[in-house]
């Protein structure tokens, strides 16, 4: 009983550490799709905050204008708009896409390098 266990605990460790060797293997597009999935996404939360922002002294302008009658910064808003927060817009929504993109394809090519381990693996064993 006790050498079945130890059998067991080998087969494992073994399992184990084929994984770990798996993990490390992202070679390729794989690889550059996790590093610049991970700058991308850095730049798409900064872009959301400064976003928030931005929304925060729109609505601040609409208070102004509306009860308060003044219309000075809901006009510095609209000054930026096209020129700054358009594309702000723009780099949120093209980045979000882009990072879907990227990680669909970083996911179908790490499936397909550990289809190819399995069956290097059935080969060897």
């Amino acid at each position: 009983m006790q050498e079945r266990l130890q059998q067991d605990i080998a087969r494992f460790r073994k399992k184990e550490v084929e994984a770990k060797v798996d993990e490390e293997e992202l070679t390729g597009f794989s690889a550059f799709a996790d590093k610049a999935g991970g700058v991308l996404n850095k730049v798409l939360v900064a872009d959301f905050f400064v976003i928030l922002a931005f929304f925060g002294w729109f609505v601040t302008g609409v208070f102004f204008k509306s009860v308060l009658s003044d219309a000075s910064v809901i006009d510095k808003f609209t000054d930026i708009w096209m020129p700054i927060i358009q594309p702000a817009l723009g780099l949120l929504m093209a980045g979000t896409l882009g990072v879907g993109a990227l990680n669909s394809v970083a996911a179908r090519t790490q499936e397909a390098n550990e289809r190819k381990g399995m069956e290097e693996r059935k080969n060897n064993g």
